[in-house]
């Protein structure tokens, strides 16, 4: 059963605000928070059923990991979730930001997507596609956000996702910057460099102007019916399978 502090605890957490405060995301569903549990992060708490208990305490067992878990009912999941229909499980996983590690190319760069189903579909294309590095504005969403964490479909953990100023990192960027835009060349008409960085912009704005400068390419996915734009996910996909194309690995 769940205390008030617990309930408290997790139900903050659907806030940004609180996030950040705690230094805590949200995680939902077996196969994500299985992965969660293998791989290298730190997970607070885990709130299951009875049902799933036994595979969750094995799960742990294994990675070698003291996890605290907790056994919840239905009514009690429905309560933390932010699912429309609650999971088995949910883990409270610490914040994780490869801050001091190098940055890896290629690179995709969100600039102020506000989308949480964007970002996490676009870290779950960076893991397919095999982009070892997402790096997100801080006006982005932010990754640990649980909408996010659900929509990369466990990507985030093999994609180094990281938020910081986009000036910083083309200060010490030195790879080729290929800019998403309407008035660009035709993705088919060039050859991309195999670690080079692709900046994608906002979902109706597009690629904020103070990005503008570091861009060496402007480039487009040529139009032939009435669209007026394409999702920045799905571009996303299209542009990703092309630099993949162009420079097969």
């Amino acid at each position: 059963m769940l205390s008030k502090s617990q309930l408290s605890l997790i139900r903050s957490l659907h806030q940004k605000k609180y996030r950040v405060q705690h230094q805590l995301f949200l995680a939902e569903g077996l196969k994500i928070c299985s992965e969660i549990i293998a791989a290298d992060f730190t997970i607070r708490a885990l709130y299951c059923t009875e049902a799933v208990y036994p595979l969750i305490r094995q799960l742990t067992k294994s990675a070698g990991k003291n996890i605290e878990i907790s056994t919840v009912s239905d009514n009690e999941l429905e309560k933390i979730s932010l699912l429309s229909t609650a999971r088995e499980v949910i883990a409270l996983v610490n914040y994780c930001e490869p801050t001091n590690e190098p940055i890896i190319y290629p690179v995709i760069i969100a600039d102020d997507i506000q989308d949480p189903g964007n970002l996490g579909t676009l870290i779950r294309i960076a893991d397919w596609f095999g982009f070892p590095t997402l790096i997100t504005s801080v006006e982005s969403v932010e990754w640990q956000n649980p909408k996010v964490i659900q929509a990369s479909m466990g990507s985030f953990l093999r994609v180094k996702t990281r938020s910081m100023p986009l000036t910083d990192f083309f200060k010490s960027n030195t790879k080729t910057v290929y800019g998403a835009l309407l008035d660009g060349s035709s993705i088919y008409s060039i050859h991309f460099k195999a670690d080079g960085v692709l900046v994608l912009g906002n979902e109706a704005r597009g690629i904020n102007p103070s990005t503008m400068p570091y861009i060496d390419h402007a480039i487009t996915i040529p139009r032939t019916g009435a669209a007026e734009s394409l999702n920045v996910a799905i571009a996303g996909a299209i542009i990703c399978a092309e630099i993949r194309r162009t420079n097969i690995i």
